[in-house]
């Protein structure tokens, strides 16, 4: 767990940012409640708690710009050359290297802008 919290940046970029904690706390031993007890017609209640829990988290997102589109189809793209692409486009904000992407893609990072540069038009720059 350490390792994907790391690798998704959870402590520099949280996903829920301002969850309301003894609300969701308070729905989420709710729903314990009725599915360890399985009361009458707990199926609905859980139900019902589940989507609370869900409505709570969604409002706790933060709003997340839309990144720009690098390669209008993805589809003809390799899958390693269609992963880097992904996590450029996820991670067009932060300062990632090549070997961050490569990294991500699963592949080395000299055959991924190899392989980059034959399927796109894009380049990579210099700087």
């Amino acid at each position: 767990m350490g390792r994907t919290f790391a690798e998704l940046g959870a402590d520099q970029d949280p996903l829920f940012v301002s969850v309301n904690c003894k609300r969701f706390e308070a729905l989420f031993r709710e729903l314990w409640i009725v599915v360890s007890k399985q009361l009458v017609a707990h199926e609905p209640r859980a139900h019902a708690l589940v989507h609370a829990i869900l409505a709570e988290l969604f409002a706790a997102r933060p709003q997340r710009i839309t990144a720009p589109t690098l390669v209008a189809r993805k589809s003809a793209l390799s899958e390693n050359v269609r992963k880097a692409v992904n996590v450029i486009e996820m991670c067009y904000y932060m300062n990632i290297g090549l070997k961050q992407i490569g990294a991500h893609a699963g592949t080395d990072p000299f055959h991924l802008s190899h392989k980059f540069r034959q399927e796109s038009a894009c380049r990579r720059s210099s700087t």
